[in-house]
């Protein structure tokens, strides 16, 4: 994690100030002044002082599953105007964050944690953590549009990774699709869906990684149970 995204983690202050506080010679990772900004540090095994005093006292890490409903911003930062995932995450006494934003529009699964490597990594392309959808478009799905929108499609001059498709339910106007990516890009799914002219109705999120929603229910917000965490870190190399 970089440092000054740490130090705003570990809620000290605004990552801008941060930034800040590093220039100016009053932060030490490790006993040694900091000066560069960007500089990465692991927070459970670096020791980070502000202004000589530790920040990141040894944090029992936890680890949430949420079922964000359609209507909600993926947001934990103060000041939005339109209702936030905060308002479920109540019983959360810990600094959490999450993994994989989800649109205002959208719905389903988030990880939330504050473990900040392991949020890094579910994030992150490089470890190919699958995500998979569920799609509801509307407008006529051809076999040609599939095979495109299998084989990847250009957003913002940038080809999208092959994506896993099945159909699973069809007719003159109406499609219901499973989607599987290993990326993020932003709107990625509904920008691959507009780049074949077809209009999504509905986008739900349905697993990441080995985690699936099950059974939850819009709104509901669970820890991760211990055996299918240790699966989802292994996937990730932790």
């Amino acid at each position: 994690m970089r440092l000054q995204k740490a130090i705003s983690f570990f809620g000290v202050c605004s990552r801008r100030k941060a930034e800040e506080l590093i220039v100016d010679g009053k932060v030490a990772v490790n006993n040694e002044v900091i000066k560069t900004l960007g500089t990465s540090v692991d927070i459970q095994k670096d020791i980070i002082k502000v202004k000589n005093k530790p920040i990141n006292k040894r944090v029992a890490f936890e680890y949430y599953v949420l079922y964000k409903p359609k209507g909600y911003v993926t947001s934990l930062e103060e000041g939005s105007h339109l209702p936030s995932i905060k308002i479920f995450m109540k019983h959360i006494r810990t600094k959490v964050t999450y993994a994989g934003r989800l649109d205002f529009s959208s719905e389903g699964l988030l990880i939330l944690s504050n473990d900040g490597e392991l949020v890094n990594r579910l994030t992150h392309p490089s470890y190919k953590l699958p995500k998979t959808y569920e799609v509801k478009v509307k407008g006529v799905l051809s076999e040609d549009k599939i095979k495109r929108l299998r084989g990847g499609v250009y957003i913002d001059d940038e080809k999208t990774r092959p994506a896993e498709i099945t159909v699973d339910y069809q007719n003159k106007d109406i499609s219901i699709m499973t989607f599987t990516i290993c990326e993020g890009h932003y709107h990625q799914i509904r920008k691959m869906c507009e780049s074949e002219h077809l209009i999504v109705l509905r986008l739900k999120r349905t697993q990441i990684g080995n985690i699936f929603l099950d059974k939850l229910k819009p709104g509901e917000c669970v820890p991760i149970k211990q055996t299918k965490l240790l699966k989802l870190k292994q996937l990730i190399g932790l």
